[in-house]
């Protein structure tokens, strides 16, 4: 039983080294005996292993599809995919370009890091100008949000404006360490679940994984050891896990939720932002509405409880907020007066472009209008703006939160901290309280 990125053939065996930025993991202990894994559990990483986003795209220029274009004729000919480089203001990204399409789209750019479908059309219809999937390495390596930065940055390099970044698939997981006497083929009997399509793999009696549902929504539970013994060989999870090797009496269970795009609409995840602004509701559901885990199987539903390992899964993926080392916790805040300063420096520059005299007398009612002239010489409509300010809000949001937990454990733990108090974040027509920076 394996997951879907690990069929990727371009992923390294390699992550930043622990301790680096952008490391999920939960705030765990070293290993425990194995009489010390308890029924109950204990979750040791959890996050996005898979996340594919379509893309909206508006091309101002079509040099990046001609440079593309000579690179795949060439892969053609040699029959071999060949590597291509972008590397623009600083921003370098390197990548092969395969010898084929696929489905329409005329451009394919992987490394190990993504995979790009690219459309050779120059604006938005009806199909979206690319598909990205973003791979398990730089997910748990860098963090979802930080992974569609650098496609916005890779994309706005070569000349193109995003429309919208729309969530076409998510798996999330949580990796749990289970002792064996919860991890065995009569587990099945326990389930609960909105779906009763259900495979079972096992190998010579013994349990490997489990595959519940169809369709837009499924779940996969393995043995997360045995497969990247077996078939992915991603052995950097044991840095994540902060296990040396599994106890010999306990199994790594990866619990792991695929979601389409039908259904992500249904829980009214549209853009990647919503995603990432609400994964923990996105998991909530998963674990709560749609699969649970439930003791005696022989009693009455209304008699039965949540068994203890899946309560465990159900409050475990808090820790995919927690993708910053405990000591290296990133300080973030929305600093107006700061960002008010740059605005203003380039809208007097903007300003004095045009002025014929040397003591101007500016008006700044007056000037406004400007601003709508800046945002037309740019090509930036009210489609463009809201996006650019989508993605700032997850952002800003995202970092507050971190930063708050990570404060939170530094605290725990007798170490330096500063202290948080509560304020009101207005997204939209909802409120919802994060922390500000008060000082050390």
């Amino acid at each position: 039983m394996i997951d879907d990125a690990a069929q990727n053939p371009d992923a390294k065996n390699e992550l930043p080294p622990p301790g680096g930025e952008g490391w999920q993991t939960t705030n765990s202990h070293p290993a425990k005996p194995d009489s010390q894994v308890s029924e109950a559990g204990r979750v040791l990483a959890a996050g996005f292993d898979t996340l594919n986003v379509a893309i909206d795209l508006r091309w101002h220029q079509c040099e990046f599809f001609n440079y593309l274009h000579s690179i795949k004729e060439q892969a053609l000919g040699q029959e071999v995919a060949l590597q291509g480089n972008v590397d623009v203001n600083g921003f370098q990204w390197i990548f092969n370009v395969e010898p084929y399409g696929m489905r329409g789209y005329a451009y394919i750019l992987r490394n190990s890091d993504y995979l790009i479908k690219l459309g050779a059309w120059t604006e938005p219809k009806s199909r979206p100008s690319a598909l990205v999937e973003v791979r398990s390495q730089a997910l748990w390596a860098c963090g979802e949000a930080d992974c569609i930065d650098q496609v916005v940055q890779l994309l706005n390099a070569v000349g193109a404006t995003i429309i919208a970044i729309k969530a076409s698939r998510v798996d999330a997981c949580v990796d749990i360490l289970v002792p064996n006497s919860v991890w065995n083929s009569t587990l099945r009997h326990h389930r609960v679940c909105r779906s009763h399509a259900l495979r079972t793999h096992e190998v010579q009696d013994r349990l490997t994984g489990f595959e519940i549902g169809s369709g837009g929504i499924r779940a996969r539970l393995y043995d997360k050891a045995e497969e990247i013994k077996v078939k992915s060989n991603k052995t950097w999870m044991y840095d994540i896990w902060k296990l040396e090797s599994v106890p010999p009496h306990a199994t790594v269970v990866r619990v792991e939720f695929q979601l389409r795009r039908e259904v992500l609409r249904e829980l009214g995840i549209d853009s990647v932002w919503d995603l990432l602004n609400h994964p923990r509701n996105v998991w909530t559901y998963c674990t709560r509405d749609w699969l649970k885990f439930m003791n005696d199987p022989k009693l009455h539903f209304d008699n039965r409880e949540v068994m203890p390992w899946w309560k465990s899964v159900q409050d475990g993926f808090h820790a995919s907020e927690h993708d910053q080392p405990l000591l290296r916790a990133k300080i973030v805040q929305v600093e107006k007066k700061k960002l008010a300063q740059q605005f203003v420096g380039q809208f007097s520059s903007l300003i004095a472009l045009d002025c014929n005299t040397n003591t101007p007398r500016v008006r700044l009612e007056e000037q406004l209008p400007r601003l709508s002239e800046a945002a037309e010489l740019l090509g930036v409509d009210d489609d463009v703006l809201s996006y650019r300010v989508e993605r700032k809000v997850a952002k800003y949001k995202r970092g507050i939160r971190r930063f708050c937990a990570m404060q939170e454990q530094r605290k725990a733990l007798g170490f330096p901290h500063l202290k948080t108090k509560s304020i009101r974040f207005k997204l939209a027509d909802t409120e919802e309280e994060v922390a500000d920076v008060q000082g050390a």
